[in-house]
């Protein structure tokens, strides 16, 4: 990122990994939100960050809790310079509903906001999705009027979700 990047979104953030990692290593950062739905990965990137901040004394981090973009407490996320995702992307087959019950990686409602909405909380947005997403990432551009532009180069990775794998239209 360049030197104007402040202030880093961590939407999803799970235990936070992405986001402390732009942190560590990108000077110009002060301020890193780690925002998820559920409280563990929150309390656990919170840990992560005490553990991985090192000497970064510049840098504030701070738990969001909240479902996209709505935040249990009152407190606003200012907008910041850039919103990061690595959300869940496999899209929910009606026929088969207890492959969305496993929010690591089933449904695909988060990564549809991010790209819907995420212009309207950062200057700049990077989603982090699976090819088997991409008609949903596509269709939801296309709603919101927003362009998807790879950045990098794409990577194979194995497919490992065993009650997917069980059913061929995955």
């Amino acid at each position: 990122f360049s030197d104007y990047v402040r202030s880093v979104l961590y939407i999803g953030s799970g235990t936070g990994f992405l986001g402390i990692g732009i942190g560590r290593h990108n000077p110009a950062v002060e301020t890193l939100y780690l925002a998820d739905w559920l409280l563990t990965p929150l309390v656990m990137g919170k840990v992560n960050w005490q553990i991985n901040q090192h000497q970064k004394t510049h840098l504030s981090c701070y738990p969001r809790l909240g479902l996209d973009f709505e935040w249990a407490d009152e407190v606003e996320v200012p907008e910041a310079d850039v919103l990061v995702c690595n959300p869940p992307y496999l899209p929910a087959l009606k026929q088969y509903p207890e492959i969305e019950l496993d929010h690591t990686v089933g449904g695909t409602d988060l990564l549809e906001t991010v790209i819907k909405e995420g212009s309207e909380y950062a200057d700049q947005v990077y989603v982090h999705f699976s090819s088997i997403a991409e008609r949903e990432a596509f269709s939801a551009a296309e709603s919101a009027g927003e362009e998807l532009e790879q950045v990098g180069e794409s990577s194979r990775v194995p497919f490992r979700v065993k009650p997917a794998l069980e059913h061929p239209e995955y």
